[in-house]
C-alpha cells in the first residue's frame, strides 16, 4: 500500500493506492490533518491490524472506514 498526504492549492488530500493498483481518494479539508497520520503512526506501532488503515488494507472502501468501531485486533500488516 502506499499512502500519501498531498497539501494543493487550497485543500489537503489522501491518496491511498492498493497493491492492485486502486486507488481511493479523500478530501482532507484546508489544512493537513494530524489526526489522519497519527492514526498511521498509532495503526504501525501498536500493530493495529483493524484501525482505519488496516480496514482500508483488508479491501474496505473509506465511507465503511470511517464508521467502522470494531475493537482492533493486534498483529503486523502483511
Amino acid at each position: 500500500m502506499i499512502i500519501r498526504f498531498t497539501k494543493k492549492e487550497r485543500r489537503c488530500q489522501l491518496t491511498y493506492q492498493r497493491q492492485d493498483g486502486e486507488l481511493l481518494v479523500a478530501d482532507l479539508g484546508p489544512d493537513l490533518s494530524g489526526h489522519d497520520l497519527a492514526h498511521f503512526v498509532m495503526e504501525q506501532a501498536l500493530g493495529m491490524k483493524e484501525g482505519f488503515y488496516g480496514n482500508l488494507y483488508r479491501g474496505y472502501g473509506l465511507k465503511i472506514s470511517l464508521s467502522c468501531s470494531t475493537p482492533f485486533k493486534t498483529g503486523i500488516y502483511q
